[in-house]
């Protein structure tokens, strides 16, 4: 997408991911340690950061709970190395690791300094081929895949479903966010396409037999938190853990009595205390809160709905095109947090989870792009900050994907909604249905979608292989 209302490159690039199209503000930072070649390395890059957390307020990350990752011996090494081109593109994570064919083995720093020296974070026997993880998840999908191969009355049945519709939608949140496109008189807001489109997917699924969730079903937060009561102090801590391979290095290069002097008074933490920092805090905190959701739903397939732009106030005519994002795409400025290795790790070892999604999602998407008469975005340059799966589908970084790790997953980016060709068709409500009781009008253009990913769906289980 085009550069937005809020300015902040950080903003851009954590709440609209795909802002990263068209943007230079959102072109993740370069590494770290090749922007400071004198950074600290080994228990002094450790200890400068805990100072630097103490200067700020802000307490140590806690180590993340590895009880659910896979047993060892499940995965290859060779197997995992292999993902890691989609997963790790830039090496980032890896620097963390030690790998050797029989153990992949997770450090608290960088491995070249760690290994020796400080106790792992984790450590897993890996073994001869990837063919047992993720067994109970992919137990499951054979189990539908007999249902839909006989045609069974609902097929889906015992199928577990999150849909989460992106963003929000009221004019509140449209002003806080940027998330809509005003032209004409007329309004469209992401957040009310996302919530109508889901609508409309979760009653296709369950007519199949599906156990389906939404994250949300009005165009209000789904934190608990309002705007004025919230509490940033978790999400902050977050910011500033993620921050280590990120623009914290040029600090840590600085004496201990230069940072602490200097640190308080920095772009990076001043900007976080006024609106745009506020608004990206809240959000990470409505995300976190659906992914909690998710968490306690336990799904076996996620789907995440969004719709793409440019521009808040101008129609555009050259862009008009589906894709879907699956996890990976991690880039070296994204593993200063303890989390978000976690996460990335889990996603290497989850090797044939992994496959199964781009397998998913490759059907849903051009199921998609087919009943709506548009094309699958098919260049591997058009997403900066994402790597080229197949055509339509991208492994992107993003918190909805990453967050993702004991379930498949797609994250759909729709059509434009700011297309000259799209706009008129959005702003007429010419079709009304029901979900769960409630009556709700919605654009006709809408049904491509769902109507597309259940399609998808049953072609995707009917050619299913537990590879």
């Amino acid at each position: 997408m085009g550069e937005r209302l809020l300015s902040f490159a950080f903003f851009m690039l954590a709440f609209a991911p795909t802002l990263a199209r068209a943007s230079p503000l959102a072109e993740p930072n370069p590494p770290s340690d090749a922007i400071v070649e004198n950074a600290p390395r080994g228990s002094e890059r450790l200890r400068k950061f805990a100072l630097a957390l103490k200067t700020l307020g802000i307490p140590a990350e806690k180590i993340t709970d590895f009880a659910d990752f896979p047993d060892a011996g499940r995965v290859s090494t060779s197997d995992v190395l292999g993902l890691a081109k989609y997963i790790d593109p830039d090496g980032g994570l890896r620097r963390y690791l030690d790998v050797t064919a029989s153990r992949i083995t997770l450090y608290p720093n960088f491995a070249v300094d760690s290994k020796g020296q400080d106790a792992p974070d984790y450590s897993v026997a890996t073994g001869a081929r990837s063919n047992e993880d993720s067994p109970d998840l992919i137990r499951n999908l054979g189990r539908v895949a007999d249902q839909v191969r006989a045609n069974r009355p609902h097929p889906l049945a015992g199928l577990r479903v999150v849909i989460d519709p992106g963003h929000m939608g009221s004019p509140f949140w449209n002003d806080k966010d940027g998330k809509f496109v005003k032209f004409g008189g007329k309004t469209v807001a992401e957040g009310e396409l996302t919530l109508w489109t889901a609508k409309l997917l979760a009653n296709e699924l369950e007519a199949l037999g599906a156990t389906v969730l939404l994250t949300r079903t009005t165009t209000d937060p789904v934190t608990t938190y309002t705007w004025d009561d919230f509490n940033p102090s978790a999400q902050l801590a977050n910011y500033y853990y993620k921050s280590l391979d990120d623009w914290m290095p040029k600090y840590l290069a600085l004496s201990d009595a230069e940072l602490v002097r200097r640190l308080p008074s920095a772009p990076e933490v001043v900007k976080m205390k006024g609106f745009s920092g506020k608004v990206y805090l809240f959000l990470q905190e409505d995300m976190n809160a659906r992914a909690k959701i998710v968490d306690a739903f336990k799904p076996d397939v996620f789907i995440d709905l969004h719709f793409d732009s440019q521009k808040t106030d101008a129609l555009q005519s050259s862009r008009d095109d589906v894709s879907v994002y699956v996890p990976g795409g991690i880039r070296k400025n994204e593993t200063g947090a303890i989390n978000q290795r976690t996460d990335g790790l889990k996603h290497l070892l989850d090797v044939r989870r992994w496959k199964q999604s781009a397998r998913m999602d490759s059907l849903l998407v051009n199921q998609v792009a087919k009943n709506l008469g548009l094309p699958a975005l098919k260049d591997p340059n058009a997403v900066q900050t994402a790597v080229k799966v197949s055509d339509g589908v991208y492994a992107r970084n993003i918190y909805e994907t990453k967050r993702m790790t004991g379930s498949l997953c797609g994250f759909f980016e729709s059509f434009h909604y700011d297309h000259v060709r799209e706009f008129p068709r959005l702003t007429t409500l010419d079709r009304s249905s029901i979900y769960h009781g409630h009556a709700f009008r919605y654009p006709s253009r809408l049904e491509a979608i769902s109507t597309g990913i259940r399609q998808g769906l049953l072609t995707y289980f009917q050619s299913f292989q537990a590879d």
